[in-house]
């Protein structure tokens, strides 16, 4: 009986320009999803004004981890969308499993990039992550979410994110800093006390490594970061574990 709606209203989804390049659009577009395209600063995909989808295949995962840019389009999702999605997809060619990793790239091992989902939903926890099989299998995805919620709305979707100044593709082309750290540590420094989008990278450039910057004082920590976020590195770093429990 609830279809009834449905076919007054064609199911739409807003897609960003740059995900076109993908097979997904059109395949969306043939099982009668209507494809709003546009220029999105926050998401690839938004299916409804809470769910919105950052779809990655298997290559683009590894380099967005080895970027930094995943943590940052994840940290934008969980602003501005009570739904934050990363949708994992897999190739039609692919076996449907982490060890198609090593595929791509012999140097990373599955247990690598599985740490670093599971740092993700630690540092994100409303963020969802979805597998897909392959692309077919996304449209299928794609219809069952959308099926209890509202229609997105274009303007309001082009309008998310633009006044956010840290959520800028600036602060993530300049990769050079970022690619002589180990991806662990840099995502445990995001996810601490006081560190921001705005001074992470001031924070790497001063200090070697994680311990160096537990060992650091109070005061080195404030003249580093300010006075506020200085103080909450302080007590993270040197709360007494014993006390707590």
């Amino acid at each position: 009986g609830g279809r009834i709606t449905q076919q007054i209203k064609e199911p739409k989804i807003i897609i960003d320009v740059r995900e076109f390049r993908s097979s997904l659009p059109s395949l969306l577009h043939q099982s009668g999803i209507e494809i709003l395209p546009c220029t999105l600063t926050i998401g690839g995909y938004i299916l409804s004004p809470n769910l919105c989808v950052e779809r990655k295949s298997i290559s683009d995962l590894i380099g967005s981890f080895n970027s930094g840019r995943l943590y940052t389009q994840c940290e934008a999702m969980s602003i501005h969308y009570k739904q934050p999605i990363l949708l994992i997809e897999f190739d039609r060619n692919q076996s449907f499993t982490l060890q198609s990793i090593n595929e791509f790239r012999p140097d990373i091992g599955m247990n690598d990039i599985s740490s670093k989902l599971v740092l993700l939903t630690i540092t994100f926890p409303r963020l969802k992550i979805v597998w897909s099989s392959n692309p077919i299998a996304t449209v299928e995805i794609f219809q069952d979410l959308k099926k209890l919620e509202e229609e997105p709305d274009l303007e309001t979707a082009q309008m998310i994110g633009l006044d956010d100044g840290e959520i800028d593709d600036s602060l993530i082309t300049n990769n050079a800093i970022e690619s002589d750290y180990n991806l662990i540590p840099q995502e445990f420094l995001r996810s601490l006390p006081g560190v921001t989008s705005k001074n992470y990278k001031y924070i790497m450039s001063k200090v070697e490594n994680l311990k160096e910057l537990s060992q650091l004082s109070k005061n080195e920590l404030q003249n580093m970061v300010g006075n506020d976020n200085g103080n909450k590195l302080f007590e993270f770093f040197n709360r007494d574990v014993k006390e707590e429990k």
